[in-house]
């Protein structure tokens, strides 16, 4: 199927890092509309050390990573939170020849096994959200890493199965220090989707949904994690604060 990193990455996302290059990135990409963005996060593998957090624009993605001292090649990990089009797009481009190639060729992506397989026979409700030039080149080229659960990809850097929009969606969570951070995917979209009954059309499960969004909203709170959202607008990241037993919202700019 493709490669998994014996232990998903030794170094940050990267299996160079340090002997090719000193930093190592993990991409997490959104679609709102037909404008997409790619959350990524820059750290230093050795010490666990976030030393960035971008959020960048997919029609711009190479420029934007240049403009940082980034190149696609230096991408070396990519985690999808699943694979619909509006979270797997970006992942692929246009070679000369107009044929889909992976964006990041150094890169191995992480996805679900359970999302792949949907991915590749979707059923009526669901086909219309996959466009399989979005994944299917990383499959060809090698470049998929299919999880069974909850995994570790790299030292501080997990992802968590939340069900919920679809069976194999799952969140990203970054532990460095102290901070943590926490991408929801579609799982929590935007800040709207903080209230319990909020839940987007779009889920196959939105008993499951409720059940987990509650779990999470628990946890980010009583853990001051850093919560981004795969869809917000004005609001995109920011913190959960407990105030006379209700959750508040306080947004910050990364």
């Amino acid at each position: 199927m493709g490669r998994c990193p014996k232990h998903h990455g030794n170094s940050g996302l990267s299996q160079t890092a340090g002997t090719v290059s000193p930093l190592a990135s993990t991409v997490c990409s959104s679609r709102t509309g037909s404008i997409a963005s790619w959350w990524i996060l820059v750290w230093a593998p050795r010490n666990r050390t976030v030393l960035k957090i971008y959020g960048l624009g997919s029609s711009r993605l190479v420029r934007e990573l240049r403009n940082r001292g980034l190149s696609p090649r230096d991408i070396t990990g990519v985690i999808l939170t699943h694979l619909h089009f509006d979270h797997s797009g970006g992942s692929t481009r246009l070679d000369r020849s107009g044929v889909p190639v992976p964006t990041f060729p150094s890169a191995t992506y992480y996805v679900q096994r359970s999302e792949w397989e949907e991915a590749i026979n979707p059923n009526e409700r669901s086909s219309d959200s996959y466009h399989s030039d979005d994944f299917l080149p990383l499959e060809e080229r090698g470049q998929i890493c299919l999880l069974d659960g909850d995994t570790e990809v790299a030292p501080g850097v997990r992802v968590r199965v939340t069900g919920g929009h679809c069976d194999g969606h799952q969140m990203v969570l970054v532990n460095y220090g102290g901070e943590r951070v926490a991408y929801f995917g579609d799982l929590i979209p935007t800040p709207h989707h903080l209230r319990l009954p909020y839940i987007a059309a779009m889920d196959r499960s939105p008993e499951h949904t409720l059940d987990f969004k509650k779990e999470m909203l628990d946890e980010a709170e009583r853990n001051g994690w850093l919560i981004i959202f795969s869809h917000g607008l004005q609001e995109r990241a920011g913190y959960l604060e407990r105030r006379n037993g209700d959750f508040n919202f306080r947004p910050v700019e990364l």
